[in-house]
């Protein structure tokens, strides 16, 4: 996994640009979680996994 710590939103809107899929950066949460993001899962079982699948492609690249 690419270190991401220092990339703050860049990550979550890259993933989002690249491949569609959303996450939430940590200091939406608290200040303090500025090197994490939350993910949500309220969708289908398939869906969840096409988003996982996103994710990898995502990674893969910056690998």
């Amino acid at each position: 996994m690419p270190d991401v710590a220092d990339q703050g939103e860049s990550f979550v809107w890259s993933l989002l640009r690249k491949q569609g899929v959303t996450l939430v950066s940590g200091p939406v949460f608290s200040p303090s979680h500025d090197d994490r993001v939350r993910l949500v899962f309220s969708n289908s079982t398939e869906q969840i996994d096409e988003a996982f699948n996103r994710i990898e492609v995502w990674v893969a690249e910056r690998l």
